[in-house]
């Protein structure tokens, strides 16, 4: 009777299973029996439904990771798609302008820069300390006293009869010629032959003639050169009465931006350029550095990445390799201020 009848059924009283010929302490025995035999089974059951909601929480679970996995899945194939795309293939001029760069860079001309300054465009002049000895660096406008030709710039040499202008054409072209100071006038400017015969360059401008008065600085825009304006210098040839060829000086002083006014004071030994690179509209940075023989980083002690660091001039204070040339450069050009 106890085993097979069920809990409910199990709570008789004594008296019905007194009917059955057990006496009561027994029966009492036995009902303490059937609620064990029923909490058993109450936690049998609880635990069958415990498994029961936790295979529930399992396959949730699987479920979420499956639909995570599948949605990554499909946010890498998405990516993959995106860099699946091809650029299209960089043009004959670009390779071109590229290989032109990368032979600059290997090419950079070891230069101490011992002081840079940010200025406005319109005042970058005045950061140029030149001695009386090299001459003088001014504008058009200035020299001739005239609202005329507000862009060319000019040179005059140190005796303050001869001077180095750009000039612009009725083509709006710029070209650089050459005055004397007679009887207190400037003659008409001549062009100067060799600079710019087969119309290489489009602006022509920014003009410095060194103490021998042959060695000529420019600026000009051109393809030759890595973009807007580089910095050039020419050597005039006394039998063929005309400037060489003109050549590139390079990086660091040349860069895709305009690039100009490169001078170099021979009394003080000291040099100046001027460049918009990195520099907001209207503003410029000239840079001050000690002018040496042209001598070219090692690759074997330089690496890559340090050329290029020196062909950008990314920090003037890498230059400073030797610290007593840097101070003597730094006390000649505070003499030069102080003059």
């Amino acid at each position: 009777i106890i085993l097979t009848h069920s809990t409910a059924q199990s709570r008789g009283s004594l008296l019905h299973l007194a009917c059955f010929g057990i006496r009561p302490k027994a029966c009492r025995v036995l009902n303490i029996f059937n609620c064990q035999l029923a909490f058993v089974n109450f936690q049998v059951k609880f635990r069958i439904f415990a498994l029961q909601q936790q295979s529930l929480f399992m396959k949730i679970r699987i479920m979420l990771f499956i639909t995570l996995l599948m949605l990554t899945s499909s946010a890498d194939a998405q990516r993959k798609k995106k860099k699946v795309v091809r650029q299209p293939a960089p043009t004959a001029e670009e390779l071109q302008h590229k290989e032109k760069m990368d032979r600059m860079i290997a090419n950079t001309a070891q230069v101490m820069f011992i002081d840079s300054f940010v200025v406005a465009k319109a005042d970058f002049l005045s950061r140029y300390m030149l001695n009386p000895e090299a001459g003088r660096i001014d504008t058009y406008q200035h020299l001739y006293n005239t609202r005329r030709q507000p862009n060319p710039y000019v040179y005059v040499n140190e005796l303050g009869n001869r001077c180095f202008l750009a000039q612009e054409d009725t083509d709006s072209t710029l070209n650089l010629y050459a005055s004397e100071r007679i009887d207190n006038k400037w003659t008409r400017p001549s062009r100067l032959k060799g600079i710019n015969d087969q119309q290489a360059f489009k602006r022509v401008n920014y003009p410095y003639m060194l103490g021998d008065g042959e060695t000529l600085y420019f600026a000009a825009e051109g393809d030759d050169g890595l973009g807007g304006y580089d910095i050039y210098t020419s050597t005039y040839d006394k039998e063929t009465q005309q400037y060489l060829s003109p050549v590139n000086i390079g990086m660091p002083f040349n860069s895709e931006a305009n690039d100009y006014m490169f001078v170099i004071d021979e009394y003080s030994n000291v040099g100046w350029f001027a460049t918009d690179r990195r520099q907001p509209a209207d503003t410029v940075c000239v840079y001050v550095f000690i002018p040496e023989s042209r001598k070219t980083y090692d690759t074997e002690t330089y690496t890559p990445e340090q050329i290029a660091s020196y062909a950008h001039i990314n920090a003037i204070a890498d230059t400073w390799t030797d610290r007593q040339k840097l101070d003597q450069a730094l006390a000649r050009l505070q003499m030069t201020r102080d003059r």
